[in-house]
């Protein structure tokens, strides 16, 4: 495989009681180890109510490959079980934990892109 996919990680969050977002994240092998590397995080499409990241695997592997990037796939909470802002706020709340890790991640906090 030209992806080294690491374990899905965890972002705690407390804006809708105590849940912590899953977030995989995909290296490619290419820059792997490396340090400074532009950052994707992305937000599963289904505008809040339907979808998982599960969906979206195969297609950001390929995306971060083609692009050389670290790429974030966060499945947030979808309603009506959480309601809006809340799933919202889950869907961002990785991006700015991928700043503030940006060095232990190996990306440079300058060069991200959220996408939704």
């Amino acid at each position: 495989a030209v992806v080294s996919t690491q374990s899905t990680g965890y972002v705690p969050t407390s804006h809708d009681g105590d849940f912590a977002v899953p977030v995989e994240v995909y290296i490619p092998k290419k820059i792997s180890g490396g340090q400074a590397n532009p950052a994707v995080i992305y937000a599963h499409g289904g505008g809040c109510v339907a979808g998982s990241a599960a969906g979206y695997k195969p297609w950001l592997t390929a995306l971060a490959v083609e692009g050389n990037v670290v790429m974030f796939n966060v499945d947030y909470r979808i309603a009506p079980e959480t309601k809006c802002p809340n799933n919202v706020k889950d869907s961002t709340k990785p991006s700015s934990t991928s700043k503030v890790n940006a060095e232990s991640l190996g990306v440079d906090p300058n060069k991200d892109c959220y996408c939704r």
